[in-house]
This record gives structure tokens, sequence and C-alpha cells, in this order.
């Protein structure tokens, strides 16, 4: 309360509050302090993941080097060239996993520039670069001739494909006639497109862990178990979503993915 300056009679100033404003702001900060947990969760996940991953090879390496050194002492020339092997070995490891942890670190943040490409001139790149492990295991590769033009990052988008059928060959198992299936489903006015095998299949518990970094669902299978950690981020980059179906173990693996259509926005890259 004030007075008039003239009448000296007494004034009233009501101050008024948006209460639904303040309600608005109150739940845009409990919505960001929640993402900002789950991300420092996936973060703690990713760096514990990280760290136990490293530590492995590293391990190797110290270890390798303690009988190297006992080996040249003994002048055990087999045993010299096996500790060294193993060492070696090793080391590809850790460059391997680093090079791929970069590379999924990089994604989002280094686009190459948005083209438009067939989905069939995108997988021929992809089978180029597996086509030693498809002849290997005498992998049938059956591709498509529906037309579809797909908008992004091209590199990225081989990537894709490139990891999604060496996943394919990867867990054929004993199949006598395996085969891939790369094609296109329609799902209302959603394009969806597909991958498919007829190997070992993936158990329903544990189709959602594949996604992770580093998840592995066979410890002996190589690679880094990055891969398909790289396909989810290079999809959702896309504006897409990426899912797997699997009846059951030995029953096959279809992976599905969308990306955002040609003329529509693309998440900054």
């Amino acid at each position: 309360m004030s007075r008039d300056a003239g009448s000296n009679a007494p004034v009233w100033r009501a101050v008024l509050i948006d209460i639904g404003a303040l309600k608005r702001v109150e739940a845009a900060l409990r919505d960001h302090e929640r993402e900002l947990a789950e991300k420092n969760a996936v973060l703690e996940r990713f760096t514990s993941a990280v760290s136990h991953d490293l530590k492995s090879p590293l391990s190797t390496i110290t270890t390798f080097l303690e009988l190297l050194e006992m080996d040249i002492r003994k002048q055990d020339a087999a045993e010299i060239d096996k500790s060294l092997g193993a060492i070696r070995k090793a080391a590809n490891k850790m460059f391997r996993l680093l090079a791929e942890l970069s590379d999924l670190l990089r994604i989002g943040h280094k686009p190459n520039p948005l083209v438009e490409a067939p989905l069939q001139e995108v997988v021929a790149e992809a089978l180029d670069q597996v086509a030693g492990s498809v002849a290997r295991r005498g992998v049938a590769i059956v591709v498509t001739r529906e037309p579809l033009v797909l908008r992004g990052d091209r590199p990225r988008l081989v990537e894709v494909f490139q990891n999604l059928v060496d996943n394919a060959v990867k867990f054929m198992g004993d199949q006598r006639a395996p085969r891939v299936e790369i094609g296109v489903e329609r799902a209302g006015d959603e394009t969806v497109i597909f991958v498919r095998d007829n190997g070992i299949g993936i158990d329903p518990r544990h189709q959602q862990e594949i996604f992770a970094p580093f998840e592995k669902l066979d410890p002996g299978s190589q690679g880094t178990g990055l891969g398909l950690a790289l396909v989810k981020r290079i999809v959702e980059v896309h504006g897409g979503r990426i899912w797997v179906e699997s009846a059951s173990a030995g029953r096959g693996a279809t992976f599905r993915f969308t990306l955002a259509k040609p003329g529509q926005p693309t998440p900054t890259l």
C-alpha cells in the first residue's frame, strides 16, 4: 500500500501472478532434472563398460610383457613369438575399441553432407565392405528391387547396412543355407526397412540389451560389442528408430528401422 501524493489517500496496488505459467516452469524443470538423471545414469554405465573393456587387453599386455622378459632371458624363440603375438593381438583389440568409441562419439557432431541416394546403391556399397565374410560363409544376399530413396549422411547409412549384414553373417550358426534378405515394408504411412536372416536368432529376453554399447550375448564372438550401438545411434540421428524381432533362439532375426522421409526435416546431425 502507498498514498496518493495529492490527497494522501491510500492507494492499493495488486500484483498478479500467473500460477499456470509457474506450474509449467516447474514441470519443465522437473522434466529437465529427470532427463539429466537418465543421461548421467547412461554415462555412468557407459564409462563403466569402457573401463571394463579396456582393462582386459591392458591386463593381457602386462601379463605377456612379464612373460616376454623371462622368454628373452631364456632365449626361448618359440615363447618369445607366442608372447609377442598375444601382445599384438591385445593391442589391436584396444585400437579397434578406441576407434569405434571415437566413431560412436562423433556421430551427430561431424556429419557429412546430407544427400539422397537409392536404397540399392547404399546397400551395394555396404555389401562391398563385407564381401569377404559373406563369401567365406556362403551367405545368399537378397536385396529388394522396390524403389526407395534414402536421405541422410551416406557414409553413415552405409555403416548401418554394413553392421547389420555383418552381424547376421556372424551369427548364422550351422545354418546349411544361410540367407540375408534386405527389404522394405509399409506400416501405415511409415516406410520400414528390414534386414532379415535365418541364423541362430535372439532370445526375446535379450532383444533390448543388444543395442547397448559393449553388450555381447556371446562373449566369445569377434568384435567389440559396439556395432549395434553404432547402428542405433545413426538411425536415431536420422530421425528414425530401430528394433529387432526374433521368435526364439534358432529361428533367425529381423532388424527393422525407419528413417526420416526425403522432404521431411532431419534432426540436426
